[in-house]
């Protein structure tokens, strides 16, 4: 009897294995994509006069149409509250920002990109969006349609309930 590859369960190490493969491809994948995208992304960032900080507070408020309260966005830019609200103030005040206070709660803020916000971003989106364009460019249609198949389960587990 012929054992074929597809007929062999997988064993642990097997599993362990192609885990590590996925898990190096993919960080090869974002790297490579980020490289490619840095060099213009300063450029932007200077042309803006952005700091770091800045930078990464549009970046966080692209990927939150709804806002983010100043706690949360520190959490994800990875800076310290003080330093995100500071930053947030002078943007604010340069009109890159929009911050709301909760009608019930006056307490409650939250941070939104404003329309010059969303000029900003949108070039260094498109930046992005070439970036891993270039890098997908050598598949051919049907490995396209196969690594699209294969990422919809994983962005729609990013995207959360909606």
């Amino acid at each position: 009897m012929s054992m074929h590859a597809s007929a062999v369960e997988p064993t642990p190490t097997d599993t362990a294995t192609t885990r590590i493969e996925l898990v190096e491809g993919v960080m090869e994948l974002v790297t490579a994509a980020v490289r490619g995208a840095r060099a213009a992304e300063t450029e932007l960032m200077g042309a803006h006069d952005l700091s770091l900080s800045q930078h990464k507070i549009l970046s966080a408020l692209e990927c939150a149409p709804d806002g983010l309260g100043p706690s949360e966005l520190a959490g994800q830019v990875g800076i310290s509250p003080g330093a995100t609200s500071r930053a947030a103030e002078d943007m604010v005040q340069a009109g890159l920002l929009v911050r709301t206070e909760d009608e019930h709660d006056r307490r409650v803020r939250t941070l939104r990109l404003s329309k010059a916000g969303l000029e900003v971003t949108s070039p260094l989106r498109a930046v992005r969006a070439d970036s891993v364009a270039q890098i997908l460019a050598g598949l051919d249609p049907d490995q396209q349609q196969a690594l699209l198949d294969a990422l919809r389960p994983v962005l729609d587990r990013i995207a959360g309930p909606r």
